[in-house]
């Protein structure tokens, strides 16, 4: 699942899913770019989350999350 937040400001989504996702989010201010010296200013990051029915899922500002969530477990 993607999810864009393209607002200065937190999000929060209510998601109707259950159980563990791997969360990978791109964000950063919208003047931001990667140069020579700061290949990695904007660059994907990773972790882990376990999702349960109801319970938000917080989106940072102005940020694209992609969310894969473990079926068939």
């Amino acid at each position: 699942m993607k999810l864009v937040n393209g607002d200065n400001a937190l999000a929060e989504v209510q998601l109707n899913l259950s159980g563990d996702a791997r969360l990978i989010v791109l964000a950063g201010n919208r003047a931001d770019e990667n140069t020579f010296t700061e290949p990695t200013k904007i660059s994907p990051k990773e972790s882990t989350v376990k999702l349960s029915a109801g319970k938000p899922v917080t989106l940072p500002a102005n940020s694209l999350t992609v969310l894969r969530v473990i079926v068939g477990k």
